[in-house]
């Protein structure tokens, strides 16, 4: 989207809003992203289908910001569809911090962090779906381990030559990794889409600032949030998130997430090998890496 068009749809909708600079943030996905004035992000969806994992994320954050204040953005402007752009669009605080991709912080410095983590998403799982103001959640199915392994297996000649210091990966490849048992956990409200790019840290990766990116929130079983955090940072992290973590899990739970981490980074990597994903390669190596660490 053209500059200008954005800080004239924004100053016919709030006019009350001096635009003094506005910056285009690269981000691709699903929405034009834009950074008003340094303090707030304005949001534009590309189609309808993206307008409606949007207008998800707005209502929610109205309800987190309150539940996870500072953690949490706080939504602050819903723009109408008009003749200048046909979707509604948002705006929301712009939370302080850095990309926790960009700042995968060293094992001795997770403490903090993992604290965080464990009372942020101890708050999230534990929050009732039925008291957000707009309940129309998606519901996401965890598929069974044998179904995420067999996904795996498809891109097996597109993923023999991934680099695998550990002989870790191959067991994935030839259908002969372990099994983790069924997760019988309930469904609790989840990010969904929880990496390091949707992660924001402090300048030195020594604390979690805030939980971007809530679009793909859903009812999940708590091992989607969890598999994120394996691909962020390693199963190591994800452990000690688990040390601070207050709803009760399985003696498995740990071993499954992992478990449907790495299936999803391998399912990734074979996909942009294929040509089906234009995920930035690197950072799908990245996550791969950390997903497969010990």
């Amino acid at each position: 989207m053209d500059i200008h068009l954005v800080n004239t749809i924004i100053a016919n909708q709030f006019p009350e809003l001096v635009i003094v600079n506005t910056a285009l943030i690269p981000e691709g996905g699903d929405s034009y992203t834009f950074d008003i004035n340094g303090n707030i992000i304005f949001k534009f969806p590309i189609s309808s289908e993206s307008e409606k994992r949007l207008l998800n994320e707005y209502h929610s954050l109205l309800y987190l910001s309150q539940k996870l204040p500072g953690y949490v953005a706080k939504p602050i402007y819903y723009g109408e569809p008009s003749s200048l752009f046909p979707y509604s669009f948002t705006g929301q605080q712009k939370l302080g911090g850095e990309s926790g991709e960009k700042r995968r912080a060293c094992p001795q410095d997770w403490a903090e962090m993992a604290k965080t983590a464990g009372n942020i998403f101890s708050q999230l799982h534990i929050s009732h779906a039925g008291e957000l103001a707009f309940q129309n959640l998606p519901q996401l199915s965890l598929e069974s381990p044998l179904d995420k392994l067999n996904q795996v297996i498809l891109y097996k000649k597109l993923l023999q030559h991934v680099n695998d210091p550990n002989d870790a990966i191959q067991p994935y490849l030839n259908g002969t990794a372990g099994l983790p048992s069924a997760s019988r956990l309930a469904p609790v409200l989840s990010h969904g889409d929880v990496k390091g790019e949707h992660i924001l840290v402090s300048r030195y990766a020594f604390e979690i600032t805030g939980i971007v990116d809530w679009a793909d929130i859903c009812l999940a079983d708590p091992i989607v949030d969890f598999s994120g955090f394996v691909i962020w940072l390693g199963p190591g992290f994800a452990k000690d998130i688990l040390d601070y973590y207050q709803p009760q899990v399985d003696d498995h739970f740990l071993a499954r997430a992992v478990f449907y981490a790495r299936c999803s980074t391998l399912i990734h990597l074979g996909e942009s090998l294929a040509g089906r994903s234009d995920a930035p390669r690197q950072l799908l190596l990245n996550q791969l890496a950390a997903a497969f660490s010990s």
